[in-house]
């Protein structure tokens, strides 16, 4: 890991990123601990640990170190949600000593638009490891809960992070949908 007391402090571009910021966004390797779904306002919403700058390794280091937030993920207006558990890749990869392709990590959030409904519902889908989520949505709404940690690791620890939160404040007071 290259050394912290070099390091300008990485402040991310904004607290609230949405569908409007897709192709900018990735969402590789961002550790998920839990989503859920809300049933009466049509929200799938997720807990993660979104990577937001990958450091390259300063010799003699070889490992590569990383800005991450947690935030929680909210996709709006869903609708068509098929959700597929493999735990066979699980098990695949549990004796091997590491959770590399773990299936709390998302691999990539592809967005397709196949098809357009008159009430302008877009169809998404994204791949965790060993778990494949497919849904149709209008948009989402990604909420950065707090300043990004630098470190060699591409999640945040448990306890720093607060445990399991699918709040939606920001460091800079924005709750719900975008207002103070």
């Amino acid at each position: 890991m290259t050394d912290q007391t070099n390091i300008e402090p990485y402040v991310p571009e904004k607290w609230l990123w949405t569908e409007a910021d897709f192709e900018q966004m990735g969402w590789h390797d961002a550790h998920v601990y839990g989503f859920a779904a809300a049933f009466e306002t049509k929200e799938l919403i997720f807990d993660l640990d979104y990577i937001f700058l990958w450091v390259e390794p300063i010799a003699p280091a070889r490992a590569y170190s990383f800005w991450v937030a947690p935030c929680t993920l909210v996709f709006e207006n869903v609708s068509d949600v098929h959700i597929n558990v493999s735990y066979d890749y699980w098990n695949e990869w549990q004796g091997q000593g590491y959770q590399m392709g773990a299936p709390d990590k998302i691999q990539h959030i592809y967005r397709e638009q196949e098809k357009v409904s008159s009430e302008g519902i877009k169809s998404w889908k994204y791949t965790l490891s060993g778990l494949d989520i497919e849904l149709r949505a209008s948009g989402y709404k990604q909420y950065v809960r707090s300043q990004p940690v630098y470190g060699g690791q591409q999640r945040i620890d448990y306890k720093q992070r607060g445990g399991l939160s699918f709040s939606r404040t920001t460091p800079e007071g924005m709750t719900n949908n975008g207002q103070e």
